[in-house]
């Protein structure tokens, strides 16, 4: 192991020693609060006292007893329905104060991080456990303590938000185990619990810096789980859940991208890599895919030369055998063009000066100055390929069996970007874009879609008139030439092979006659 991959163990090891982690209640500790817990509404409330040293004292009584666990399942017994109900009373007392005033205890801090341990990190239900329908779209899995949960996390995102605290604490108590629970709580059933995971973590992101590395790192791991680890279950229907939390995290990583500086650093174009790219080859993408959208396109907005990575990944994970998500492919790939048609612009006038630079060589027969002279660099001509490698892509999409695929493919030449890049890159691309279209007029065995297809194909005539009538031009000649190979006589070959030797006709003759 080099020296330098020691040292990140050991950074990593002595972060994950300076977080704090909350040990649980003690059976004895569990049954002394939950009998406190029953006499609550015996306190005094916190605006009866006059003093903030007894106000103090009593929220930490209060947030203490908040520790204690209802059982749900029994809510309809008299003792828990009491328990659950005085618990509830006391965080809506706590969460008032929190959210009227700023404090600057630190043990105050340890008990409000005490009650987000033992209220938010739980065991979540397994979803392969749940029973749904077949045919229902929607989740039906409510979380049983949401009454409560909901007032913790409120409570969480004032104790997070807390500008009083030194940073440095607060980072202490947030670094580690803290942040990955958290994270791990976007794998919740229940789809409003996402939502508020997604709000505290990011006001976590935005105001400590420190600490953004780990959050996108724990980020990307409960990516990796899901994009590695899940299958798809064509005979379950609680499948489809595998993928809650995706398009909260994705919405995270596109702030993160709006806010990035340019030129985007490496650690950057890793995560589109390793996370974005792959994402589109699961199996759930139609539930995320907007999401997953919007992060590749602030990404190309940021660094045009990322498209590259994305539309290349794209190519590579083309879902052939999945007409649904090939026509999400091809609106993300107007999308994608959208975002980088200035690139292509420029492209293009880039690649024009380098056909000049070149064609004044040859005519002047002397190689020009460096300085002068315009190469097209090896970002360009990926790029180029790449986008080359996409309509071809495209053309063979018009040749679906599906008509759904294949209608799409069709009026995906109607987009401005198409027809900029068809402009730009015309030379590589217009002879196998007016085939495919001929041969959909003549051959698709759908006539509407063959009815379409001449459309597209007049629009296009339209746009390059250069092309088509030296298209024309070409055809007729070759018609031509090939009626006049026609018209020529062809030879007999009996008299070829009777007139090819004199003497051996002769020699037959005498023969014949004697």
């Amino acid at each position: 192991m080099s020296r330098t991959s020691q040292r990140k163990n050991a950074i990593s090891k002595k972060r994950e020693s300076l977080s704090t982690e909350i040990k649980p209640l003690t059976s004895q500790e569990r049954e002394q609060l939950r009998a406190a817990l029953l006499r609550s509404s015996e306190m005094k409330s916190m605006q009866e006292l006059e003093t903030a040293s007894l106000r103090l004292l009593l929220l930490k009584k209060k947030i203490q007893l908040c520790l204690v666990e209802c059982d749900w399942h029994k809510k309809d017994d008299a003792t828990e329905s009491m328990l659950i109900a005085n618990k509830r009373k006391l965080l809506l007392e706590i969460l008032e104060f929190y959210g009227q005033r700023k404090f600057k205890s630190l043990d105050l801090l340890k008990h409000s991080f005490r009650l987000l341990w033992c209220n938010l990190f739980r065991a979540l239900p397994d979803h392969q456990a749940m029973k749904t329908a077949p045919g229902d779209d929607e989740m039906d899995f409510r979380e049983p303590a949401w009454e409560h949960l909901v007032i913790v996390y409120e409570i969480a995102f004032h104790v997070v938000t807390n500008t009083e605290i030194d940073k440095k604490v607060m980072q202490k108590h947030l670094r580690g185990r803290f942040l990955q629970n958290l994270i791990n709580l976007f794998a919740s059933l229940d789809d409003r619990e996402p939502q508020y995971v997604k709000i505290i973590l990011h006001a976590i992101y935005g105001r400590f810096m420190a600490l953004r590395k780990d959050i996108r790192q724990y980020l990307c791991e409960f990516c990796y789980r899901y994009i590695y680890d899940s299958k798809c279950e064509l005979n379950d229907s609680n499948s489809s859940i595998v993928w809650q939390g995706i398009p909260e995290i994705l919405a995270i990583f596109c702030s993160i991208v709006q806010g990035l500086n340019v030129p985007v650093k490496s650690d950057y174009h890793v995560l589109l890599r390793n996370v974005l790219v792959p994402l589109h080859k699961t199996y759930h993408l139609d539930a995320f895919h907007e999401e997953l959208v919007q992060c590749c396109t602030q990404f190309i907005v940021k660094d045009a030369h990322s498209a590259c990575i994305v539309l290349g990944g794209m190519l590579k994970f083309w879902p052939v055998t999945s007409a649904l998500k090939e026509q999400l492919f091809m609106d993300e790939i107007v999308l994608l063009l959208n975002a980088c048609s200035d690139y292509i612009e420029q492209f293009g006038c880039n690649k024009a000066a380098a056909a000049a630079t070149a064609q004044r060589v040859v005519a002047e027969e002397e190689e020009e100055d460096e300085s002068e002279a315009y190469v097209l660099s090896a970002k360009e001509l990926q790029f180029e390929a790449i986008i080359v490698a996409v309509i071809h892509r495209l053309c063979k999409c018009m040749f679906s069996p599906h008509h759904q695929v294949s209608e799409r493919a069709l009026l995906i030449w109607k987009e401005d970007s198409l027809k900029l890049c068809l402009d730009v890159f015309g030379d590589q691309c217009w002879s196998t874009v007016h085939t495919t279209l001929q041969n959909m007029t003549e051959k698709y065995w759908l006539p509407d879609i063959r009815q379409v297809a001449k459309n597209v194909l007049a629009d296009l005539q339209r746009t390059n008139p250069e092309f088509f009538k030296t298209k024309t031009t070409v055809d007729e000649s070759r018609n031509c030439s090939d009626s006049n190979v026609d018209k020529k006589p062809k030879p007999n070959p009996n008299e070829r092979n009777a007139n090819a030797d004199g003497t051996k006709s002769d020699s037959w003759r005498s023969i014949k006659s004697t």
